[in-house]
């Protein structure tokens, strides 16, 4: 399935989490908001957090992949405290790695235990 056929609703059956943060670019650094909707199939090893341009898309605009090698934790990026999310897979010899902040203390907690307790999950 490609990213153009994924929307929102399309992962409702599938979905643990979802919710708005604002995601850092990976080569131009630009901050942009994003829906976010963690996902994953039954017995799978792997989950897949989505991302889209509004609650209401037609595609995914984006996925990070999930699994037992990621690591979430918190970090300051322009003085701001942000997830750094590690997808424990390397691209050529760089690690892939996505920065998002959440808006508020109480919705990066939401974030961060929704993606530790997947990665958790499939230890």
């Amino acid at each position: 399935m490609s990213l153009s056929d994924v929307t929102p609703s399309s992962l409702t059956k599938s979905t643990d989490f979802n919710g708005w943060a604002t995601k850092q670019g990976g080569q131009h650094k630009s901050w942009k908001k994003r829906w976010f909707v963690l996902s994953h199939a039954a017995g799978a090893s792997t989950a897949e957090l989505y991302y889209f341009k509004t609650e209401k898309a037609k595609g995914a605009a984006g996925v990070i992949k999930i699994n037992e090698r990621s690591k979430i934790s918190e970090i300051k990026v322009e003085k701001k405290l942000c997830l750094s999310i590690d997808t424990g897979i390397n691209i050529g010899n760089k690690r892939q790695s996505y920065i998002l902040f959440c808006g508020s203390p109480e919705d990066q907690r939401k974030f961060k235990d929704a993606i530790q307790g997947k990665i958790d999950s499939f230890k």
